[in-house]
């Protein structure tokens, strides 16, 4: 079987040949299956954000290579990136990243909605994953009125939408209380 996604000695070095030349990622080479649930652990500012980012593309990568489903990253165009972005990967960012003038099942359809999906159909989803992560009461309300557990419960459902192969999820649990914690992780290992 081969991996979905993996790195071969990736570095991610910021100002380079500057004073403040730092490493964020040296020589990281990892693999990653179909179907894997996969935790990397390790103290703040070790790079883990940053491996996701780079997975992602969100980040550029200094020296190695990158390969998602078997192909290099750097000979994707700009639409491969954009469809693997609402199809491939899912993801959870740290800080949620919600759109606040929009009520909670609009921010979870959101991503459906640069597939071209109908609205029923979206909403549908969306009311899936409210009631599924506790939250169905919450549909209508804008994400500022929520706790910042809510508001990460909607994150998730958000990534989720899409049915993605892969779920990207940089401290999903980490504006949680430990209740709201342990039923996210069960949720997100249901999933998978």
């Amino acid at each position: 079987m081969e991996p979905i996604i993996k790195t071969e000695n990736i570095k991610v070095i910021y100002n380079r040949g500057q004073d403040n030349e730092y490493i964020a990622l040296n020589d990281i080479s990892i693999e990653v299956f179909p179907e894997e649930y996969s935790i990397f652990f390790g103290p703040s500012g070790c790079g883990k954000s940053t491996l996701l980012y780079t997975i992602l593309g969100l980040q550029k990568i200094s020296e190695g290579k990158l390969y998602i489903k078997g192909r290099e990253s750097s000979s994707f165009s700009e639409a491969d990136r954009s469809n693997l972005d609402a199809q491939f990967f899912g993801i959870v960012f740290q800080y949620f990243n919600l759109v606040y003038s929009l009520n909670v099942i609009d921010n979870i359809a959101l991503p459906q909605v640069f597939l071209e999906t109908e609205k029923e159909v979206r909403l549908a989803k969306a009311k899936v994953l409210l009631a599924r992560f506790g939250i169905e009461t919450r549909a209508r309300n804008l994400p500022a009125s929520l706790s910042g557990g809510q508001q990460q419960r909607v994150a998730i459902c958000r990534a989720l939408v899409n049915d993605p192969l892969v779920l990207l999820a940089d401290e999903p649990v980490g504006n949680l209380d430990s209740e709201s914690a342990r039923v996210v992780m069960e949720s997100i290992y249901d999933i998978n």
